[in-house]
C-alpha cells in the first residue's frame, strides 16, 4: 500500500525547487545582513574616527595646558611685581598678547575691576569665570566676545600676592580659533564631516562644518531623524562622560555620530560623519546586492540543479572578501590580521600593507615565514611582544610603535593599532591597522639630537646660555646659571638689566654702561669682560656676549646671551700686567703705571665728581742715606711703602714716582675735608716711624695737595700743582700738608 504522503515526480520537482529557492532566499538575505554587519562593525567605526577624534581632543587639551602655563607665569609676575592700577599695565598686556593665538589679555583686581589690553576697564565681579578665580579655581568659560561680534572662550585663573587673593588674569580666544583647530584635525574625514563641542545639555559651544543650522545637538538629533536605539541614550552617556556612537538617518542620508569626552568642564566632542565615509556608500552597496539577488534568482531558476549549495556559498564568500578588501585597501596605511597562536600566523594582508613593505603577496609571506613577529625589526621584537601582552591584559586592545625593514632595506617606523577578536570557531585573531610614522619619528630624533648637541656644547665649553623673549615675557637659561650665581634670571631687555648692579665689580661698571650705550645705539652684537659676584660672594671674571634680535622697527624683541668663565686666564693676565706696573722695592705702582692709570681715569671721569692728587715726599731723606747708609734708606722706603696704602680705598691709586717721592690719587671724594684727614693720617705715618739701630732716628714727610678742575684737568697739571703745594709745605717748616689754590696762581 502506497503512502498517502508520496509525491508525484512533477510535484517532487516543484517541492524540491521551492525548497531550494527558499534556501537561496535565506542565504541571500543572511548574506546581506552579514555584509551590512561587516561594514558597520563597531571595530571599523572606532579604528579611523576614534583615533582622529583622540588627536583632536589631545590638541585641545594641549592648548589648554599651554594657555594655563602662560597665565600662571603672568599671574606669578603680576602678583610679585605689578600694581593693578599701574599706568604701564595696559601696555604690558598688549605686549604679552602680541603674536599669540588669543586676541586679548585681561587682568582684574580682587573687587572684579578689570583692565583689558585694549585700554578698556569694566566690572566683571559677577562673571562666572571671575567667581571661579575668587574661589581659587582656574576655569574655561564660553561667553560672548569682548570687543568682538564672535563668541569667545575665556581661560582664567587667580592671582595671589603676599596678602592672599589679589585678582584674576584671563585671556580670550575667538571660538573660531578652536573651530579651525577641530577642522584641521578632522579634515581627513572629508568635507561632509561636521564636529561639535557640546555641554551636557547638548548646547553647542563650538562647531565646524555645521550646515544644519541647529545650535543644540540634541535638537538636531531628535528633530526629523530616525535614530537606531542604542543600549543607552546618548544624552545619558554624555552626562556620564562616556564615549560611544549612534547611527541615525536624516534627509535620506545615514550618519554616524561619535562622541568622546574632552575632559574639561564636562564638555564632549561630537563628530557627525555620513555613513558612506565608513560603509563605502550603502546606497551603492544596496544596488549591487539587489543586482546580485536578481542574478542569483535567475541562476537558481535556470540551473537550480547545476550549482550546488557549496558553490553558491563559495561565491558569496569570495564576493564578501572582495568587498572587504576594497574597503581595507582604501584605508591609509595597511590592514592585516594574524592568528593568536604560537607562530602568530598571518591571515589577510591588504594591498596597502604590501605597498608599505614593497613586496608582492607571495614574496611577503615567504620573506617573513608568514609570521607577524617576523614583520617586526629584529631589535624591537622582544619589546613588541612585551607591550602587546601588557596592553591586552588591560583592555584587549593595543597601540604600539616599532620599526620595520622594507624591500629596499630602509628602516621605517610604524604605528600599530589593533584588537583581538574571537571567531565563531573559537579562534583568536588580531585585527591590526598599520600607519607609517617615519617622518614624525625622524623629526623627533632630529629634535632630540639637536638638544643633545646643545647640551654637550654647553657642558664642554663651560658656558652659560640665556634667552630672553620680550614679546611673550619668557626667559630660558641653562641650569648652570643658577648654580653659579645663586638666582634665576627674569626677562631682561638690555645688558644692564641681566644682573643686579651691585653684583658687578665697581671697576667694571663703566664697561657695563658702555655695553648699554652700544645696544641703545643699534648694535646687535655686544661683548666685554666683567667681574661678577657669584653665589659664594667672590668676584670672578666672565666674558659676556649679547646678540640682540630686533623687529622691523629696530626694537629689541629677543636677547640671546652667552656667559663664559675666563677667571683663571684673566687673573694670570692681570698678574703678568701687574708685575710690569709695580715698583720692585715697595710693590706699589711705579711712575709709568701711576701716570697711565690716573690719566685714563681723568679722561673718563675728570668732568664729574671731585678727585684729589697728593704728592708725598720724605723730609731730609738725603741725610738718612748720608748718615745711616743706603741700606737703612731702602728700609725706610720699604716701611713707608707698606704703610702708605692702608688708609686708602682699594680703588684709589698709590705709587712711588721717585727715590723718596710718592703719589696718592683719591677718586670721587665726597668733600675736601675727607682729603685733608687722609693727608694728616699720612703725616702721622711718618711721625710714628723711627729708624736707626736703636730706633732713635725720627723722620717726617711733607704733602702737597691738588684737586681736579673739571674736564680740562690732566695728570701733568695735577702733579705740577701738587708739587708747588709740596714745595710750599717744605718752605714752611715741613712735616705737614698744604693745598694748591688756583686763585693764587
Amino acid at each position: 500500500m502506497k503512502s498517502s504522503f508520496a509525491l508525484k515526480p512533477s510535484e517532487s520537482f516543484i517541492f524540491k525547487t521551492s525548497m531550494l529557492l527558499m534556501l537561496v532566499f535565506v542565504i541571500i538575505f543572511s548574506s546581506i545582513s552579514e555584509l551590512r554587519d561587516a561594514f558597520t562593525d563597531k571595530t571599523y567605526v572606532k579604528t579611523g574616527l576614534y583615533d582622529s577624534m583622540t588627536l583632536a581632543v589631545k590638541g585641545i587639551m594641549r592648548k589648554n595646558e599651554d594657555t594655563f602655563y602662560l597665565l600662571e607665569t603672568i599671574a606669578s609676575f603680576i602678583g610679585k611685581n605689578t600694581a593693578f592700577d599701574d599706568k604701564n599695565l595696559n601696555g604690558s598686556l598688549r605686549k604679552l598678547a602680541y603674536g599669540k593665538d588669543f586676541y586679548t589679555l585681561e587682568v582684574a583686581d580682587s573687587a572684579g575691576k578689570a583692565y583689558c589690553g585694549d585700554g578698556t576697564k569694566r566690572d566683571i565681579s559677577k562673571q562666572e569665570y571671575f567667581m571661579a578665580a575668587k574661589a581659587g579655581k582656574r576655569a574655561v568659560t564660553a561667553i560672548d566676545g569682548t570687543g568682538s561680534d564672535e563668541e569667545s572662550i575665556v581661560f582664567s585663573l587667580p592671582v595671589y600676592n603676599e596678602d592672599g587673593f589679589a585678582g584674576m588674569v584671563a585671556c580670550y580666544y575667538h571660538s573660531s580659533f578652536f573651530e579651525k583647530m577641530l577642522s584641521d584635525y578632522l579634515e581627513e574625514l572629508g568635507a561632509s564631516t561636521s564636529s561639535w563641542v557640546i555641554q551636557d545639555n547638548g548646547t553647542a559651544l563650538l562647531s565646524c562644518g555645521n550646515t544644519f543650522g541647529y545650535t543644540n545637538f540634541y535638537e538636531l538629533l531628535y528633530s526629523g531623524t530616525t535614530v537606531e536605539k542604542p543600549s543607552e541614550d546618548i544624552s545619558a552617556q554624555v552626562k556620564r562622560q562616556k564615549e560611544g556612537y549612534i547611527r541615525f538617518r536624516r534627509e535620506s542620508i545615514n550618519y554616524y555620530a561619535i562622541h568622546k569626552p574632552i575632559g574639561l568642564n564636562g564638555w564632549t566632542l561630537v563628530t557627525m560623519v555620513p555613513s558612506k565615509v565608513i560603509d563605502e556608500n550603502p546606497a551603492a552597496l544596496t544596488v549591487r546586492l539587489v543586482l546580485l539577488l536578481k542574478l542569483m534568482l535567475i541562476l537558481a531558476a535556470v540551473a537550480l540543479y547545476i550549482f550546488s549549495f557549496e558553490r553558491n556559498k563559495a561565491a558569496r564568500i569570495r564576493q564578501s572578501r572582495q568587498e572587504f578588501e576594497a574597503l581595507t585597501n582604501n584605508v591609509p596605511g595597511g590592514v592585516f590580521r594574524y592568528r593568536n597562536d604560537e607562530k602568530q600566523t598571518l591571515g589577510y594582508l591588504s594591498e596597502g600593507l604590501l605597498h608599505m613593505y614593497g613586496y608582492t603577496l607571495e614574496t611577503f609571506r615567504r620573506m617573513f615565514d608568514n609570521s607577524f613577529i617576523n614583520m617586526v625589526y629584529a631589535e624591537d621584537r622582544k619589546r613588541v611582544q612585551s607591550e602587546i601582552a601588557g596592553q591586552l591584559a588591560q583592555n584587549g586592545k593595543r597601540k604600539i610603535q616599532y620599526r620595520i625593514i622594507d624591500a629596499s632595506g630602509k628602516i621605517r617606523w610604524v604605528y600599530d593599532s589593533g584588537r583581538i577578536v574571537t571567531d565563531k570557531d573559537g579562534n583568536e585573531w588580531f585585527y591590526v591597522v598599520l600607519l607609517d610614522v617615519t617622518r614624525f619619528k625622524n623629526r623627533e630624533e632630529q629634535v632630540r639630537e639637536s638638544e643633545e648637541r646643545y647640551r654637550i656644547l654647553v657642558e664642554e665649553t663651560n658656558s652659560i646660555v640665556l634667552e630672553s623673549n620680550n614679546i611673550d615675557g619668557t626667559a630660558f637659561f641653562t641650569p648652570n646659571f643658577k648654580e653659579r650665581f645663586g638666582f634665576e634670571p627674569k626677562v631682561y631687555d638690555s645688558p644692564g638689566t641681566l644682573f643686579p648692579r651691585e653684583m658687578i665689580h665697581a671697576d667694571d661698571l663703566l664697561k657695563l654702561e658702555q655695553m648699554q650705550r652700544q645696544m641703545e645705539q643699534g648694535a646687535n652684537t655686544i661683548a666685554d669682560e666683567l667681574r661678577i659676584r657669584t653665589g659664594s660672594g667672590a668676584y670672578l671674571w666672565y666674558q659676556i656676549s649679547h646678540h640682540i634680535v630686533r623687529d622691523e622697527k629696530g626694537m629689541p624683541i629677543k636677547t640671546i646671551s652667552r656667559i663664559t668663565d675666563i677667571d683663571a686666564d684673566m687673573r694670570q693676565r692681570v698678574h703678568l700686567e701687574d708685575l710690569t706696573q709695580r715698583d720692585p722695592l715697595t710693590g706699589l705702582y711705579n711712575k709709568a703705571a701711576v701716570k697711565a692709570l690716573i690719566s685714563e681715569y681723568l679722561r673718563l671721569y675728570g668732568n664729574s665728581g671731585l678727585h684729589a692728587l697728593l704728592f708725598v715726599d720724605i723730609d731730609n731723606f738725603k741725610a738718612v742715606n748720608d748718615n745711616l747708609g743706603h741700606l737703612i734708606g731702602d728700609k725706610v722706603i720699604i716701611e713707608i711703602g707698606s704703610r702708605l696704602p692702608k688708609p686708602f680705598r682699594e680703588t684709589d691709586i698709590v705709587g712711588r714716582v721717585g727715590g723718596d717721592e710718592f703719589v696718592v690719587f683719591l677718586k670721587n671724594v665726597r668733600t675736601k675735608r675727607f682729603v685733608y684727614d687722609k693727608a694728616e693720617q699720612i703725616c702721622n705715618i711718618f711721625r710714628n716711624a723711627y729708624i736707626g739701630e736703636n730706633g732713635s732716628y725720627k723722620i717726617s714727610g711733607s704733602i702737597g695737595i691738588a684737586f681736579s678742575n673739571g674736564a680740562n684737568t690732566t695728570y701733568e697739571v695735577l702733579v705740577e700743582e701738587a708739587d708747588q703745594a709740596l714745595y710750599s709745605a717744605k718752605a714752611h717748616g715741613k712735616d705737614h700738608y698744604e693745598v694748591y689754590h688756583r686763585e693764587n696762581r
